[in-house]
């Protein structure tokens, strides 16, 4: 049976956009979430929201990029860019690869990096702790959220089972698991941008830890 597509304007919870996801993406029918796929065209959002975006990586890929064959590469690429732009603006999370060549591109921060000069810096997260069927190590640009607001990340040390034969489509890959999904809206709900670069940098570095569930680490 399949989901119900969600309205974007829920009340009670923050609207925030979904930028470059696929035309079967989860964020169709996740509430308060506005979906920009490839036929709605991401550079059409106007920035008014925080939010979550996930450019294609394939040009950008540490270990990929040599052989990616899109239809327009520099185009490609420029939405990269226009993503991380567009989020230094509206506040929200970047999501990419991890060893992604935007970071060196955009000059963004590495893990364990202090925050650059919006506010934003770089998490490291495996998607397999959100049930994705293999490790998927991940960057998040996060911009906004200081790392003590982000909402604990389900960290486990369980190594994933290996895939079966024929292992995993193309669209398998590259999607966004439910529950990935929906701690990725929480943490761009969170955004305070546009509060000022300087107010995040010492909100960030005046407030003190808070505790964690029990199974639950924050690896920033």
């Amino acid at each position: 049976m399949k989901a119900k597509k969600q309205n974007a304007n829920q009340p009670g919870l923050r609207p925030i956009a979904a930028l470059c996801v696929s035309g079967r993406s989860i964020y169709k029918h996740l509430p308060g979430v506005d979906p920009f796929d490839a036929k709605r065209g991401a550079q059409n959002f106007d920035a008014k929201k925080p939010a979550i975006a996930h450019p294609p990586c394939r040009c950008w890929s540490k270990y990929l990029s040599h052989c990616a064959k899109p239809v327009d590469a520099e185009a490609e690429m420029e939405l990269g860019r226009w993503c991380v732009r567009t989020i230094q603006k509206c506040g929200g999370v970047v999501e990419q690869p991890a060893g992604s060549k935007l970071w060196a591109d955009m000059g963004l921060p590495m893990p364990n990096e202090r925050a650059d000069s919006f506010g934003g810096w770089t998490a490291y997260v495996e998607q397999s702790w959100f049930s994705y069927k293999s490790r998927k190590p991940t960057w998040l640009y996060i911009v906004g959220v200081t790392k003590v607001e982000v909402p604990p990340v389900p960290f486990s040390l369980v190594k994933p089972a290996p895939c079966q034969k024929p292992g995993l489509s193309s669209f398998g890959r590259s999607r966004t698991v439910t529950r990935f999904a929906v701690w990725l809206c929480q943490v761009a709900r969170l955004s305070r941008v546009p509060d000022s670069a300087a107010s995040a940098r010492g909100a960030q570095k005046a407030a003190p830890p808070g505790p964690l569930a029990k199974g639950d680490w924050k690896p920033f």
